[in-house]
């Protein structure tokens, strides 16, 4: 990660992911989706749409 002065504000910093950073995001990222596949494997199609369905209502009642 990266900080430098803001150019408008001396009392913040600008924050950045170095090369290296944004590798090791990635990589986490992509397992954490392989892992999200694996554990919804257990579930029909019919599950899943399911599931979707309730995410999305929830999601909307929080504003998200």
């Amino acid at each position: 990660m990266e900080r430098r002065p803001s150019g408008t504000d001396g009392r913040s910093r600008l924050v950045a992911l170095t090369p290296a950073g944004k590798k090791l995001i990635d990589k986490a990222f992509t397992a954490h989706m392989a892992n999200e596949a694996r554990l919804l494997e257990a579930l029909s199609p019919t599950e899943r749409a399911g599931l979707e369905r309730g995410l999305r209502a929830l999601a909307q009642s929080l504003g998200v």
